[in-house]
């Protein structure tokens, strides 16, 4: 790219006006004074176009200061101790894919219903996964790290799986359900998956957590490595499910 189409490019974009205004007094005055220019005139004008320069400058640090108190960033502020607004926004912006890995579904299959129909309308596709409620070793252990009783697991687990089996009937095959015999490690709730607006929200799972279980942390495909490390994940645990009828 030549020079003169580089500048009129950067000119347009208008990130670097200032400085192109500036370079262009710069050269005017320079002209002027070369032709001969009363000095008197050409005095206030410099004064003016150190002004100028003095207020691109200023300009300039606090875009730096910007991104230099962005990158300080401590390492542990992509955690959450609940589901991050930037989730929801993204579950309602949804309309091709959800999946769901976890534990019950007991929380997020209601508030989460509406959502999962509008999917389906549009013809998108929804993956649930859920623990195999008649594994009874897997409940046990289930109950043990969720400080609830067997019974109580149980029910949580069939009324999601009822629930999303009512949606199935009314909307069609493109929900898909299975069950697992693997204890679920962590909750995973992804968005668009194979887009560019994909989202993907994973929950820590602890033992006996006193509240909501924690830490939870949002992905995306700018995240690179750790994204396409729990896309994977994903995929794993789905193949590695049951299908449920």
């Amino acid at each position: 790219m030549s020079f003169f189409a580089w500048a009129l490019k950067d000119i347009k974009s208008r990130q670097n006006l200032d400085v192109w205004i500036l370079a262009a007094l710069a050269v005017i005055f320079a002209v002027l004074g070369i032709v001969g220019l009363d000095a008197k005139f050409l005095g206030p004008c410099m004064l003016g176009l150190l002004g100028v320069l003095a207020i691109s400058q200023i300009k300039s640090r606090d875009q730096i200061s910007k991104v230099a108190t962005t990158w300080q960033r401590g390492r542990t502020d992509i955690f959450s101790d609940d589901f991050p607004e930037e989730y929801y926004n993204a579950r309602a912006k949804a309309s091709s894919h959800y999946f769901f890995a976890g534990m019950s579904m007991k929380r997020t299959l209601p508030t989460m219903e509406r959502d999962i129909k509008r999917i389906l309308r549009n013809n998108g596709t929804v993956r649930i996964l859920l623990p195999d409620p008649t594994d009874e070793n897997l409940i046990q252990m289930i109950a043990t790290t969720r400080s609830q009783n067997s019974e109580e697991v149980i029910v949580d687990i069939q009324n999601s799986l009822t629930s999303a089996k009512n949606i199935r009937s009314q909307l069609g095959t493109n929900l898909e359900i299975r069950t697992t015999r693997v204890l679920p490690r962590v909750g995973i709730n992804a968005l668009e998956l194979g887009l560019p607006s994909a989202t993907l929200m994973v929950q820590m799972y602890g033992f006996a957590p006193a509240n909501e279980a924690k830490p939870i942390f949002l992905l995306t495909p700018a995240d690179k490595e750790w994204f396409e490390h729990f896309e994977d994940e994903t995929d794993r645990l789905w193949k590695a499910g049951s299908y449920y009828p």
